[in-house]
């Protein structure tokens, strides 16, 4: 099991409920309802969940991760039950109410003030505060806009206190202060703004967002060789690009390009700057990066530039990107080109799964360039029910699920560890998959990178 295949299926997930788009939404009781409707695929799906739950109950609980091999636990994440928040509001979407109860009496003790190693800027603010801030959204409680505000002021706020108001990487709980580097990726500064967004939202406290959004405000404001697209490595002090670094849409810059458009849709449209560097962001992506394959030209996927050079290498968080193109036709009218894109891409990693042995992704993958282009198919919730079907059959334990070493071999051995956001990202996006297309309404919810839905302050106004 590769740790990062949630992407893709993050892209399914945004293709299968992009036409869900209205501009009404139901209620979040409807809501709520709708999400707990059955069938034969959403209940395996429900199943697997209690299995990867159950086990890190029984051998991990309290901790941040289960070890499903030896059946023991990690705190890679400070310890502070990583996989309890960050499996919050998929309790709640598939109707474990129970454990939810219990996982909520175990949040409320959490001291985020508190932990023997380093906090992890961007793996805090993703999982544990965007769960928090998730959780309240579907099901509003004092506890859990406490604890987002406590998480926020005792490990993230404080990372912004360089002499360019940039994040650094790690918070020194015991030190009480930031551990200073020199230069930091897209995607660690720029995946704050979702998050701090809505917490300035439902605090009605404005200085969350302004941190965050006058950096990302800054960063989109710089030149670039390609409209759109900036380098990866950034300096902390001065804020500025590394020219030299490498130029992707996969690991170190996805996220910082995902929140474009979804903080776009979270500020209800008011940032136009946000659409317009989204916009170049695709454009630039085509006209640059894009890339067919020399086995076969209907497949194209998307390179990196490095000094210059286009590198045809990519890796699996990548293909967050064509379900964020499909967001992203919500707000553009006149979108039949990026459906094109986004459909031809989909394909294109759908392609990577089902060329390896186990049919699960890869994390990296290198192709041959060729030239010519063409869209073919549509996706179908049977590639994602075999997505499905091939990580029940090779990555399942007797205690949860683990990561593979090898998804080219059929017998591979077990790496030991059940990821938090296998229980927030991958199965949930599967379980939406399978249910009413309905059941969160992207009208209503904007998800953030590890898969939690924040509640709109207005529903989204579709540009069709």
């Amino acid at each position: 099991m590769s740790p990062y295949f949630a992407s893709l299926i993050l892209s399914f997930t945004a293709l299968i409920l992009q036409a869900g788009l209205t501009g009404a939404a139901p209620t979040s009781q409807q809501w709520l309802k709708s999400c707990t409707s059955s069938n034969e695929r959403s209940e395996a799906v429900k199943g697997a969940f209690s299995h990867a739950y159950g086990g890190y109950k029984k051998y991990a609980w309290g901790h941040d991760e289960l070890l499903p091999v030896t059946r023991n636990y990690s705190d890679s994440r400070n310890g502070w039950g990583a996989t309890i928040v960050d499996a919050l509001d998929t309790m709640l979407i598939m109707g474990f109410d129970d454990d939810y109860a219990e996982a909520l009496k175990f949040v409320s003790t959490i001291d985020f003030s508190n932990s023997s190693q380093p906090a992890k800027g961007f793996e805090t603010n993703i999982r544990y505060l965007g769960g928090l801030l998730s959780a309240n959204d579907l099901r509003p409680d004092p506890i859990l806009a406490k604890k987002a505000i406590e998480v926020t002021e005792a490990v993230l706020l404080p990372l912004f206190d360089s002499p360019s108001k940039a994040p650094y990487t790690d918070m020194d709980l015991n030190a009480g202060k930031p551990k200073k580097v020199s230069a930091i990726d897209l995607a660690e500064f720029g995946t704050y703004s979702l998050e701090f967004t809505r917490l300035s939202q439902i605090t009605n406290n404005p200085k969350y967002a302004k941190f965050s959004n006058d950096l990302i405000d800054r960063a989109i404001s710089v030149p670039t060789e390609f409209p759109g697209l900036f380098p990866t490595t950034w300096t902390v002090n001065p804020f500025e690009p590394v020219d030299s670094s490498v130029i992707t849409i996969g690991s170190g810059g996805d996220s910082f390009y995902e929140y474009l458009m979804k903080n776009y849709i979270l500020l209800g449209g008011s940032d136009k700057k946000l659409l317009e560097t989204w916009m170049d962001t695709v454009e630039s992506t085509q006209k640059y990066l894009l890339s067919p394959t020399k086995q076969d030209p209907n497949v194209q996927f998307v390179a990196m530039i490095n000094d210059d050079t286009k590198l045809y290498q990519s890796d699996e968080l990548i293909c967050f990107w064509p379900g964020n193109i499909m967001l992203g036709t919500s707000q553009v009218q006149n979108n039949s080109n990026l459906i094109n894109f986004a459909t031809t891409f989909m394909n294109a990693c759908e392609t990577v799964w089902k060329d390896t042995a186990t049919g699960i992704a890869p994390e990296t993958w290198t192709w041959s360039p060729k030239t010519k282009s063409e869209t073919e198919s549509l996706i179908k919730t049977e590639v994602a029910w075999d997505m499905f079907r091939a990580i029940h059959k090779y990555t399942r334990t007797a205690a949860g699920y683990s990561l593979i070493n090898d998804v080219d071999d059929t017998s591979t051995t077990k790496g030991n560890l059940q990821e938090s956001f296998f229980l927030a990202e991958t199965l949930k996006y599967l379980y939406l998959i399978f249910v009413d297309k309905d059941c969160v309404s992207l009208d209503e919810y904007v998800f953030n990178t590890e898969a939690h839905p924040f509640k709109l302050p207005h529903p989204i106004k579709a540009q069709h």
